[in-house]
């Protein structure tokens, strides 16, 4: 599932935060993820050390702004979407829809993809960390992000199909339009640096195909691209 993610993540991620530029055409905002695409893979074979440092605050101040954003459109367009969180109205929806309920569950598999790589991450960080930063920061953002966007639909039904940068204040559209497409490359590039470390200890333990491996950080020495792999997975971008 990791590799799977490694290979659908950066083009939806990136996909996704600059379709927030829609004046420009859909022709347009295809051509600008590719690019970007492109710019990350080809970045692979220099490693992450030397920028990794950016990571944690450029995350930090994403969490804040969607979390932030989601708490303001709650309580400016309707709070009694609080109800959701009452398990009743799923039997009722399950109910009513009958098999086509089931089915449509398939529309918000995306609202949970991803939750994988947190086994990923079990290599770099402790059990610890991992439940204290998902637990107190990434759920609560997350959900409070989706509430406000469901809050603001409710008055604004219309713009269904772009709620997230609908529902943004326009003072901090662009900054929120930015931090979101810086966002979106570094969560592609966890889970394409958790793709091929799974595949490296696959290849040393003789589960995976023989292919190129050049270090990436020679001072440590501890993180090999596998080359090959990193272009079989750009190739299938623009596929997706």
């Amino acid at each position: 599932m990791v590799i799977g993610d490694g290979i659908i993540t950066p083009s939806i991620s990136v996909l996704s935060a600059v379709s927030g530029i829609k004046p420009l055409g859909q022709e347009a905002i295809v051509g600008v993820s590719v690019a970007i695409l492109v710019a990350l893979f080809c970045f692979q074979r220099f490693g992450t050390d030397k920028v990794g440092y950016s990571f944690a605050p450029a995350i930090c101040i994403w969490f804040c702004l969607i979390s932030g954003t989601g708490m303001y459109n709650l309580f400016k367009h309707d709070v009694s979407v609080l109800r959701a969180f009452n398990p009743i109205y799923i039997f009722d929806y399950f109910k009513g829809n009958g098999k086509k309920g089931w089915l449509s569950l398939g529309g918000v598999i995306l609202c949970i993809t991803g939750s994988e790589a947190m086994f990923v991450d079990l290599g770099h960080f402790s059990v610890r960390s991992v439940q204290i930063s998902f637990s107190c920061v990434v759920f609560p953002s997350i959900l409070s992000a989706y509430i406000g966007q469901a809050a603001y639909l409710t008055k604004f039904p219309e713009n269904v199909g772009n709620a997230f940068y609908a529902s943004v204040l326009d003072p901090i559209y662009w900054p929120t339009f930015v931090v979101a497409v810086v966002a979106a490359i570094i969560a592609s590039q966890a889970m394409i640096s958790g793709a091929f470390s799974i595949v490296a200890q696959a290849q040393s333990l003789g589960c995976f195909p023989r292919v190129k491996l050049l270090s990436a950080s020679k001072p440590q020495e501890i993180w090999g691209m596998l080359m090959e792999f990193v272009w079989l997975v750009l190739s299938l971008q623009p596929q997706i």
